[in-house]
């Protein structure tokens, strides 16, 4: 009779990554960008964006995708560390110690205790480790994780964070919007759009069965398109079709964040609200109200209009505008000739809310906003009419939106000056002697000419002046004044 086989030793727990039940949607280029960067050598790479893209879900996407290459060979496996409380260096040190199932030694020496992570990190050899939601202490991990990268070169590290964190050898993976359904496309192309996708999916979670019709493919468009491709938005957006239907969806994402929240949720994704608030919670005030001010402007902004519209013609603004797009606030995207700034609808709907806010801001920054444009349209109107002034035609076209609301302000500012001339009037008009023979009959005043149909302008407001096309943004309130 043969001796009985001795135990098999139970494999060494090499992941503690879990992914969300609900189903994942897009990001393959994402992926492959942040396994390139890996491939290339790099040994932190940070997932960037603004709150509610999808950052956590990607990394541990990525994590549960290549997690056994990193346990391959006697690795380390990948970890996932949740930093979304930690509120500074021995908090952040105590979750990743937690999590690898290292014991701290109770130590006074902030720096001991980094070390000591740091070594238990490197007997890990080749280890993944994601760290998650690092903007809040941005300053604090940088100075950690530039310490574990020397104490363990075998290590990679995976951060989350609406921050860029400034360590040495960081490489950036800018996590933008899901792809939007563009003008044209058939329904079935439209309903193959990863924000489309992603869409559907969750409306069949809250009502079974959601299927648009032929009809309503169009305004399903319309509905993600409104919430500029942002996961959260669309996944919130979704959860509505329990109670609305899709146009009464779209009509609601005039004010994006009064509908865009969770029910029976108190968490940091509750709502789009919640996410941008923290965001702005970590600006310093001058950050802060030059965001603010920032919504005036409509379908983005150069450099040299900030410098002349946030705070009139002062010094600090491309500092400023530098801040906030390493914070995930503002966009910058390349255009011929030019760098253009922009911030998402929902972030730019609270920096109008902030700007409201402050008495008189608004007024002061909306008269600077209409002058700069008038200077500008006048200015390229002359040389744009020539012969080869098409890349000038170009420029006015891609300020469209800020020409628009600059006319819209005008006429709102005239109609101001007419109300205080007929006050002022009023007051200054002598009033008559008693028994003075009456003025005969007012003339009879010309009849108005009958204005034509107005024509649309986004969000379901009309602008006063036919011929003029809407470009990418819109000018929605601004618009709304010209009537």
């Amino acid at each position: 009779m043969s001796s009985p086989s001795p135990p098999r030793r139970r494999a060494a727990v090499s992941t503690n990554v879990r992914e969300s039940p609900s189903s994942f949607v897009g990001r393959a280029g994402d992926l492959s960008a942040i396994k390139a960067r890996f491939d290339e050598g790099a040994r932190l790479v940070t997932v960037l964006s603004p709150g509610g893209m999808g950052k956590t879900r990607a990394a541990t996407r990525f994590a549960r995708l290549h997690g056994e290459g990193f346990a391959a060979h006697g690795g380390g496996g990948a970890w996932f560390c949740d930093l979304t409380d930690a509120g500074g260096v021995d908090a952040l040190c105590g979750v990743v110690a937690a999590e690898l199932g290292v014991p701290l030694e109770r130590s006074a020496d902030e720096r001991a205790i980094i070390a000591d992570v740091g070594r238990a990190i490197a007997r890990k050899k080749r280890v993944l480790l994601v760290l998650d939601n690092l903007e809040h202490l941005a300053r604090e991990a940088a100075r950690v994780v530039r310490a574990w990268m020397i104490l363990a070169p075998d290590a990679r590290f995976l951060a989350t964070s609406r921050a860029v964190l400034g360590v040495p050898g960081e490489h950036l993976v800018h996590l933008e919007p899901l792809s939007l359904p563009r003008p044209g496309q058939s329904a079935a192309e439209i309903m193959a759009t990863e924000s489309v996708d992603l869409f559907v999916r969750r409306a069949r979670e809250v009502r079974p069965g959601f299927d648009p019709s032929a009809g309503e493919i169009e305004v399903l468009a319309d509905v993600v398109r409104a919430t500029d491709g942002i996961p959260l938005a669309i996944e919130l957006a979704a959860a509505r079709v329990a109670v609305l239907t899709l146009e009464q969806i779209e009509r609601r994402l005039a004010t994006p964040l009064d509908l865009l929240v969770r029910r029976d949720d108190t968490g940091k994704h509750a709502s789009m609200r919640r996410v941008i608030v923290d965001s702005f919670a970590q600006l310093d005030e001058v950050m802060r109200r030059r965001l603010a001010a920032s919504s005036v402007f409509r379908g983005g902004f150069t450099l040299e209009a900030a410098e002349s519209v946030l705070d009139g013609p002062q010094k600090g603004v491309l500092a400023t505008l530098d801040a906030l797009v390493a914070r995930s606030l503002v966009r910058a995207r390349e255009a011929p000739g030019e760098l253009r700034f922009s911030c998402f609808e929902a972030i730019r709907e609270l920096a109008a809310e902030e700007l409201a806010a402050l008495p008189g801001a608004r007024a002061e920054v909306a008269a600077r906003h209409a002058r700069y444009y008038a200077a500008f349209g006048a200015a390229l109107a002359g040389e744009a009419a020539t012969a080869g002034g098409g890349a000038l035609r170009a420029r006015l076209g891609r300020e469209l939106d800020n020409l628009i609301a600059a006319h819209a302000q005008a006429i709102e500012e005239a109609a101001r000056a007419r109300g205080r001339g007929r006050r002022a009037g009023l007051v200054a008009r002598p009033r008559a002697r008693a028994g003075a023979p009456r003025a005969g009959p007012a003339r009879p005043r010309p009849a108005r000419a009958r204005r034509g149909p107005r024509r649309r302008v986004g969000g379901g407001q009309r602008l006063a002046a036919p011929g003029l096309r809407r470009g990418p943004g819109g000018a929605r309130e601004h618009a709304a004044r010209a009537r």
